[in-house]
């Protein structure tokens, strides 16, 4: 059953970007890594034995109205930790999301107030929301009163609400590539970089 959601939640991802990705000129692909720990997809703290998986992001973005976009994502947060230090006992968390965005330029407000980022930087705030699908592993290695080895498993998937807002800049370096850095709360993670590609 876990295997069919999973089936099913893949196919979900990819509806978003066929309606939106266009090769106009005008379509904007982002892909983004996270820096350090993943934000509200950490279960871990500083002292525990943990493992995290490569975090990511990747949206389309398309003119919307003014200086607002609009767009799609996907993404992928993950964590291994390890049972007091046991190899055997763990928890894994992994995230499989999806969701939709919104992006308003800062640039033009910025200069209201006399601060000129530039022609080559976009300073942007974008919002997020979509759903994550959260599959937990959970094994244990424990001995019961006679001395003798119990291997506890349990497993199980639930659907997540994702709401975050994130603050960030690209850097133009050709007419068609930039590379960005963004902070905040929703993203994978409380600071990601990537690079954007124009379509």
């Amino acid at each position: 059953m876990k295997n069919i959601i999973l089936a099913l939640f893949i196919c979900t991802l990819l509806l978003p970007f066929e309606s939106i990705a266009q090769k106009d000129g005008n379509t904007r692909l982002s892909a983004g890594f996270a820096l350090g720990r993943y934000g509200k997809f950490d279960h871990g703290n500083s002292f525990s034995n943990e493992t995290n998986y490569p975090s990511f992001i990747i949206q389309v973005e398309r003119p919307w109205i003014d200086q607002f976009t609009i767009g799609a994502y996907v993404g992928y947060s993950g964590q291994k930790h390890l049972l007091n230090k046991n190899i055997i006992g763990y928890a894994k968390h992994n995230y499989y999301r999806v969701g939709a965005l919104v992006s308003y330029k800062l640039n033009e407000l910025l200069r209201t107030i006399e601060i000129n980022p530039g022609y080559d930087w976009d300073i942007y705030s974008t919002l997020r929301t979509g759903f994550s699908l959260e599959n937990r592993d959970f094994k244990d290695y424990r001995y019961n009163s006679d001395i003798q080895p119990i291997i506890i498993n349990d497993t199980d998937s639930r659907l997540l609400f994702d709401l975050g807002i994130t603050v960030g800049c690209r850097y133009h370096i050709l007419n068609d590539l930039s590379l960005f850095g963004e902070l905040g709360y929703g993203t994978c993670g409380f600071v990601t970089v990537g690079a954007c590609f124009w379509l």
